[in-house]
């Protein structure tokens, strides 16, 4: 069974429906983080899992905290902090192959390279250079990792662009301009970026990059209206992509849905 870690307050999931499967979502798991004895409580906004250790990396707003939980048990392992924070981490990225976590903070401004076994930083960035002046305060939208290249892609709303950047931080250029990237994920099974674009009160499509660059780009597209806040949760299993807003989708490359499922918060 495929588990997805959703970095969302959940309370329940809805029945499956749609679609050409018969396939349906349900609620497996889930934790609350407290760091009790702390001002800055952990309260997941993000997460990114290591499959291998079964534990999932959560960061969230106000702390500069990274707390590592065990996703058999809920428990809270520990907590690492990250130096010079600002304000919030906007999302995680776990490179397996060469056990590192990347983390970006939503103002844009900083990237680390974290070794989540120790907690030792071991890049730290200053990006606010890539700031679009006058800019919304929090424009980072997405990360993902490209293991084999260690490329970071961010997708920003400053700009309205995609950023790439190497394993020592610095900005290698930009991809996907105007395409209003909302969510991106590297699928290391076909080296590619996947990259969900959602422009505003029109349909969404979804983006497949090879080795993440846009010669060669394919468009998945479903007219499908996603709410708000709506992301790439899974980048890929098989040929299919998951998103998530007011409710859980399962997509075909093909463009067509496999299910769907409510996220609606269960009755008292």
């Amino acid at each position: 069974m495929r588990r997805f870690v959703l970095s969302v307050l959940l309370a329940g999931c809805g029945g499956g429906s749609g679609g050409g499967g018969n396939e349906t979502a349900v609620l497996q798991s889930s934790f609350t983080l407290v760091q009790s004895g702390r001002s800055n409580v952990l309260k997941g906004i993000t997460v990114a899992v290591d499959e291998a250790n079964q534990q999932a990396f959560v960061a969230s707003i106000v702390t500069d905290h990274v707390g590592v939980v065990d996703l058999a048990t809920g428990a809270l392992l520990r907590t690492f902090s990250l130096p010079h924070f600002g304000f919030t981490v906007r999302d995680l990225a776990f490179d397996a192959a060469h056990r590192r976590l990347w983390v970006v903070s939503t103002q844009g401004d900083r990237i680390w390279i974290v070794d989540p076994d120790s907690g030792a930083t071991l890049v730290e960035q200053d990006t606010s250079p890539d700031i679009v002046p006058g800019s919304l305060d929090f424009p980072v939208l997405s990360i993902t990792v490209d293991p084999s290249a260690q490329r970071l892609y961010a997708a920003r709303a400053d700009g309205n662009r995609v950023n790439v950047y190497d394993s020592a931080g610095s900005k290698l250029g930009e991809i996907l301009a105007g395409q209003n990237i909302v969510g991106v994920r590297w699928d290391a099974a076909h080296a590619e970026l996947v990259a969900l674009s959602q422009p505003k009160g029109q349909a969404w499509s979804i983006l497949v990059l090879p080795a993440g660059s846009e010669t060669g780009m394919a468009t998945i597209a479903r007219p499908l209206n996603l709410s708000n806040g709506s992301a790439l949760v899974g980048a890929v299993d098989g040929d299919d992509y998951y998103l998530a807003g007011s409710s859980l989708w399962r997509v075909g490359r093909d463009g067509t849905g496999v299910w769907s499922a409510g996220l609606s918060p269960a009755s008292a």
